[in-house]
């Protein structure tokens, strides 16, 4: 029972508790305005491959990288010095880039020349720019790759160079088995990019010409990216919102369904009997497959192989579905209140049934509903995220992201990449936590059991 005439009193919060709510208005803050702190086009191209072509595939966070002293995605710097374009490279790490990425839309030549700190000139790249949006990956030259290793390695390697680290030949010193297992020379490497012809005529660029280089690193931005390049913290901020409103929806929908059937089951006649029925069948009806079949029943055949479904009517099915445990609570309370004295004197002088559940049982219901809520919400989240590693994606939230998870893994192999799992986990783990503390500290001042 509760104690209704102190539940509107003011009450001290523990500094806990406060803690708790700090923390969830933290996330409800993130929700509104976390989309706009990431890059709109991110978010809008999420499952355009193409447009994250550019970025490292599978990097690591840069607070990592740093750790581990890998090499950042970065624009490197160029200056112009007569008719070139010169970029210069500190190289200090512990491996070598991904790739560099050359952007020009100029129509002419181009040669690009490695000088490394041992003043040995590599050229790497001869040919026509692919332009600025297209770009020339230059670690992506096999053949010429398996050329160059023959002439400063002194082998010709028994494999394909394909998902090998073949900058190693570059950035390392000449010797036997330069590209498995190199001697990495740190200093400042000079990629000089200028105009040819084989026309026998000079050429030159000049210095409104844009030339830009990219240096693809093992370490991108602040949570790294997916094996496709995607930036994991644009995802996570833009799926915040549509996680933390289903989440709440889902929640609100448990309670509305809770207190109906919970309610009109308390009251004596067949529609009181039919709520009793229904809220002890949802008890006994195993919650994620059979959400998730009734997902997929409900939903349709989206891109790889995803499952989209509505998130308002997700969040209804799962609102109805949370509702069990609750509506039978509810039940027994109402029952409880409509044995005691005050209810037979209000019906003595008049008072009707639902006079009666609106002027005083209401307020009973009042504290358990807000202490229902504040379980309900985690417990969305994390059917929310599970449903994700079924494929079942309701727009584009934290099951989204455990679903492309799953995904990347069947369809690329790779390895496990934490950065990709843990904000989602710890999200939710810190969420459940504070929506603990928040429903205790109201069980414990408001309700009586």
């Amino acid at each position: 029972m509760t104690r209704g005439g102190r539940f509107m009193k003011k009450r001290k919060v523990p500094k806990r508790v406060a803690v708790a709510i700090a923390i969830i208005s933290f996330y409800l803050l993130l929700a509104v305005f976390g989309p706009y702190l990431a890059d709109t086009e991110h978010i809008q191209n999420w499952n355009n491959k193409t447009y994250w072509q550019h970025n490292p595939s599978n990097a690591v966070p840069t607070f990592y990288g740093t750790l581990k002293n890998l090499p950042p995605t970065e624009w490197l710097e160029g200056t112009y010095a007569d008719g070139r374009f010169i970029f210069e490279y500190n190289f200090k790490y512990s491996e070598v880039p991904a790739d560099i990425i050359l952007f020009s839309d100029v129509k002419k030549q181009l040669k690009v020349t490695v000088v490394t700190p041992l003043n040995d000139s590599i050229v790497i790249f001869k040919g026509y720019p692919y332009g600025l949006n297209e770009g020339v990956f230059l670690a992506r030259n096999y053949p010429f790759y398996e050329r160059l290793m023959l002439k400063r390695c002194g082998n010709a390697p028994a494999y394909t160079l394909i998902f090998k680290p073949v900058l190693n030949i570059i950035f390392s010193k000449p010797k036997e088995d330069c590209l498995e297992n190199p001697e990495l020379v740190h200093g400042t490497y000079k990629i000089i990019v200028e105009a040819f012809s084989t026309r026998r005529k000079s050429v030159t660029l000049e210095p409104n010409e844009t030339i830009k280089i990219m240096i693809q690193g093992r370490s991108y931005g602040v949570l790294g990216t997916d094996p496709i390049g995607r930036d994991v913290w644009a995802g996570f901020l833009g799926s915040t919102r549509e996680s933390i409103l289903i989440a709440v929806m889902g929640a609100v929908m448990t309670i509305v369904f809770a207190l109906l059937l919970g309610t009109i089951g308390a009251i004596p006649g067949i529609a009181g009997s039919l709520a009793n029925l229904i809220s002890r069948g949802i008890t006994i009806i195993p919650l994620l497959p059979f959400a998730g079949a009734m997902a997929i029943a409900l939903g349709q055949i989206g891109p790889d192989a995803t499952i989209e479904t509505d998130p308002i009517w997700l969040s209804v099915l799962l609102g109805f579905l949370l509702s069990g445990e609750a509506s039978r609570n509810i039940r027994a309370i109402v029952k409880g209140e409509l044995r005691k004295g005050y209810v037979e004197s209000s019906v003595a002088i008049g008072g009707n049934m639902w006079w009666i559940l609106k002027r005083h049982v209401s307020r009973v219901l009042a504290p358990y509903s807000l202490h229902q809520l504040s379980l309900a919400i985690p417990r969305v989240l994390a059917i929310l995220t599970l449903l994700g590693f079924f494929s079942i994606t309701p727009g584009f939230n934290w099951g989204s992201l455990m679903s492309q998870t799953v995904i990347m893994g069947s369809l690329y192999a790779y390895r496990f990449n934490w950065w990709q799992v843990l904000p989602v986990g710890i999200s939710i783990g810190v969420l459940a936590i504070s929506f603990m503390l928040v429903a205790t500290w109201i069980e414990e001042e408001f309700i009586k059991v």
